[in-house]
């Protein structure tokens, strides 16, 4: 984003996602959102009820969004 002259006046996790988010990066802007979230919780939490819903969230979407990331800036990237 900011070889493309986007600037942050701040760099917080959510106000990057909204952005990303905005400029078409990641199309599932909810998927990344819980994913954050998730981070944060489990930073602080150590309930294992927590742990395997966050591991089964990793599984079955955060894993997708990374992989369809990835996927979007690999066609960027190659010309």
């Amino acid at each position: 984003m900011e070889a493309n002259g986007f600037v942050f006046a701040v760099v917080m996790p959510r106000q990057v996602l909204k952005e990303a988010f905005a400029a078409k990066l990641i199309t599932d802007g909810q998927v990344w959102t819980a994913m954050l979230d998730h981070r944060n919780l489990l930073s602080h939490t150590y309930n294992p009820v927590v742990f395997e819903e966050a591991v089964e969230a990793i599984l079955q979407q955060y894993l997708p969004a990374m992989e369809r990331l990835i996927s979007f800036l690999q066609q960027e990237v190659t010309p």
